[in-house]
């Protein structure tokens, strides 16, 4: 059909094909008028006055169509200067033909939405097919078009190195039928374009993972047709507009990571058909709205990391179809709303971090497919509930710093596929279950600082996929199990006890035991003979020793430069039992090394990942390779969290 004919120009040579071919640059871009003309009038079908003749005719249509504004062409390096100058020479486009001139139009558009993102003279990083002379337009790279190929329905270029601004054509009257538009994860930055309010097609609007500023624009409440907005990851302010909860067909709206504040309106209660709200990593302030139990087909609710206040509203137990529910580091009070067990399909509830008081709900023993529950750091008192031992599916239990009181239930061994479970910093006494030593797939285990007493059960020996296990800072007694040392030659990292109560010589760390002040102590194993190159390892310490020690000089140590910690003091004589004390650093001295470790760039290691003294992904949190989560598990050096930092 006419209106999927091949596209040619006669003042721009043709481009070769190849994957990615250079997008031909305007006249603008290429020389002077002298050098245009000389071009045009070499040509065997156009003349110089045609030339101008159809620019100044695609100026006028442009302009009448309202797909650019008059002022847009004043300046001659502009975007829109420069795409009108590259559609102009576009031969065997019949302008009398609606169908071929609004294609025409359309390529417009794109063209100046091409120029408008090359920043810098930047190239995107796939421009396959773009501003070229002999294909339609939907050949062009992230282009979709109907199946006719008269009009674009979708604008794809995500994670395409975008950079500049995003112009105001990308309006409705230049695509009709558009329904997509993927800007997402680039670096395109200024403002979102009120024009792009003006789409009564658009269906998925992602613009995540970009440097956008400014306000969200209230034209996007005249999207009639939207489906899924994402805007997250910029750095976007002011509140949100109340209007956007109105949009009919509205499911999906991520506003995370961006500096957003104000209220959550209670025009959200007209989000009928909302499945995902997330507003996490802003600033917003005040109570969440007793009408968020309108949405009744919401799955995914986050708020996390904001400062929303006052009592969760009862009516969350409305949400039947909620599956997510993070809510924490916020600052609510009042206590979990029972009610919670009516949303029955919960998978991952977060309330951490927040000024909750009160019990912990039996209820939550009744959220049948919960896999996630994280109630640490709020003021929940009483005891643990039995009923949540009924929960089949739990994998993962928080409940550390809190005040909550009484023993351990026993039943706790039910929950047979629980990989963590963190009691730490709170006021449980009575002895430790050995049902624990029932959950075959655990992992990680924190029952420190609480005042717990007894041995600790030998049949802890059969956790043989335990990586972490910190039982410091109680009452305990007696000697640590052969069979959990045997694990600390095989999985288990890390091993912490209160070394002046309970004997263990195969502890990587000790906490002593104290009402008032508890004091880490590390436990540094003494070289086997009085050898100056025989130093503890360093595996996972923050930092490096920069150099090495002198051979037959016992007084001549590392250097702890860039370290966090510090040797207070080094050996006064060649002794082997007298090294320096590592009280406050971060990390442990696991094992004695045979020889001296060379200062690498990583950590003494010489592994591959530039940090974390050995292991292969180094978290934001703890110190080895096998606890990767979010919530430190221990207090290894004696403080709240980190091992010396506050995160």
């Amino acid at each position: 059909t006419s209106a999927s004919r091949p596209i040619e120009t006669v003042n721009i040579p043709p481009i070769q094909e190849s994957v990615s071919p250079q997008p031909v640059k305007p006249a603008s871009q290429q020389g002077n008028t002298a050098n245009v003309a000389s071009q045009v009038q070499g040509s065997n079908t156009m003349t110089l006055q045609q030339y101008e003749d159809r620019q100044n005719f695609l100026r006028a249509k442009i302009i009448t169509a309202q797909i650019s504004f008059t002022y847009a062409f004043d300046d001659p390096n502009s975007s829109q200067t420069m795409a009108l100058e590259h559609i102009s020479g576009i031969k065997d486009v019949a302008l009398s033909n609606q169908i071929e001139l609004d294609l025409l139009l359309q390529s417009y558009a794109l063209t100046t939405l091409y120029f408008s993102t090359t920043a810098n003279q930047r190239e995107w990083r796939n421009y396959e097919n773009w501003l070229s002379l002999d294909l339609n337009i939907c050949d062009w790279k992230g282009i979709q078009c109907d199946a006719a190929r008269q009009h674009v329905t979708g604008i794809l270029l995500f994670d395409n190195a975008l950079s500049g601004t995003i112009p105001p054509e990308i309006n409705k009257n230049a695509f009709r039928n558009l329904e997509t538009l993927d800007l997402s994860s680039n670096d395109l930055k200024g403002g979102i374009p009120e024009t792009i309010g003006t789409f009564s097609t658009l269906a998925d609007l992602w613009l995540s993972g970009n440097k956008l500023e400014g306000t969200i624009p209230e034209a996007l409440s005249n999207l009639v047709s939207l489906e899924n907005l994402d805007l997250s990851s910029n750095s976007l302010s002011g509140s949100i507009p109340p209007l956007i909860f109105h949009v009919p067909f509205l499911e999906s709206l991520q506003l995370s990571s961006n500096n957003l504040s104000g209220v959550l309106p209670t025009d959200v209660k007209r989000a009928k058909r909302l499945r995902g709200l997330d507003l996490s990593e802003n600033q917003f302030f005040s109570p969440l709205p007793e009408e968020i139990g309108a949405l009744h087909e919401l799955t995914d609710l986050v708020l996390s990391d904001n400062k929303f206040y006052g009592s969760l509203p009862a009516s969350l137990g409305d949400l039947v179809k909620l599956e997510y529910l993070w809510v924490d580091k916020n600052s609510f009070d009042g206590t979990i709303p029972s009610g919670i067990q009516y949303s029955s399909r919960l998978t991952s509830l977060d309330c951490s971090q927040n000024k909750l008081s009160g019990s912990i709900p039996r209820e939550l023993g009744e959220l049948n497919y919960l896999r996630e529950l994280f109630l640490s750091e709020n003021n929940l008192q009483g005891t643990i509930p039995s009923t949540i031992s009924e929960i089949p599916n739990l994998e993962q239990l928080y409940l550390s710093n809190n005040d909550l009181t009484g023993s351990i239930p026993n039943k706790i061994g039910f929950l047979q596929t629980l990989k963590q479970l963190q009691l730490h910093d709170n006021r449980l006494t009575g002895k430790i279950p050995r049902e624990i030593s029932e959950m075959s797939g655990l992992r990680i285990l924190s029952l420190a600082h609480n005042e717990l007493s007894g041995n600790i059960p030998s049949s802890f020996q059969d956790l043989t996929n335990m990586t972490f296990m910190d039982v410091s800072l109680n009452e305990l007694t007696g000697s640590m199990p052969n069979g959990v040392c045997d694990l600390r030659n095989d999985i288990l990292d890390v091993l912490v006890a209160d070394c002046n109560m309970v004997e263990c010589s195969c502890c990587s760390a000790c906490q002593s035991h104290s009402l008032n002040h508890p004091t880490p102590v590390t436990v540094v194993s003494p070289p086997s003979a009085v050898d100056p190159n025989n130093f503890p390892t360093t595996s996972g310490l923050t930092g490096s020793y920069p150099t090495r020690p002198t051979p037959g000089d016992p007084n001549n140590y590392p250097t702890t430069e860039g370290m966090t910690g510090s040797y207070p003091t080094p050996p006064y004589s060649v002794d082997q039992n007298n090294y320096p004390t590592t009280e406050g650093m971060t990390g442990v001295f696991p094992t004695p090394p045979n020889t001296v470790v060379e200062g690498d760039d990583d950590v003494l290691k010489g592994d591959d990942d530039n940090d974390c003294g050995g292991d292969d992904d180094c978290d934001d949190d703890l110190l080895t390779e096998t606890v990767g989560d979010n919530d430190l598990l221990t207090e290894i050096v004696g403080d709240d969290d980190c091992g010396g930092d506050d995160d």
